[in-house]
């Protein structure tokens, strides 16, 4: 009995056909040539006295939207807000706010030391 079994074993076993399975010629993309600053990510400083900077640059927080969604421009850039101790949160959130609806999709935010900068 475990005869039969052995060769109707080896039967299928040498009958089976192995399919080559087709899929899609997927054409992929050379790399190109990137600039450095392509995704350097966006910095926002929040200070104490209330002043809002965009890059060492002094800005209004109603400016922030326009400003991201310049800088983005469809390219998935970070936007980094450092805080200082002390702004109040109403603050924080609105620059968090109003990145995202700049386009901004991550939006990441640090505490910093008062009147430090990087």
């Amino acid at each position: 009995m475990i005869d039969m079994v052995f060769i109707l074993l080896i039967f299928f076993i040498v009958t089976t056909v192995f399919v080559e399975e087709q899929g899609i010629e997927a054409e992929r993309p050379q790399p190109g040539p990137t600039t450095e600053d392509d995704n350097k990510p966006i910095k926002l400083h929040l200070s104490v006295n209330g002043q809002l900077f965009i890059e060492e640059k002094e800005i209004q927080s109603s400016s922030i939207r326009s400003l991201v969604a310049d800088r983005i421009r469809g390219k998935m850039v970070p936007v980094i807000i450092e805080v200082e101790e002390g702004v109040p949160s109403g603050k924080m959130v609105l620059a968090i706010d109003e990145s995202r609806l700049g386009g901004a999709e991550k939006v990441m935010v640090t505490p910093v030391q008062k009147n430090e900068r990087r």
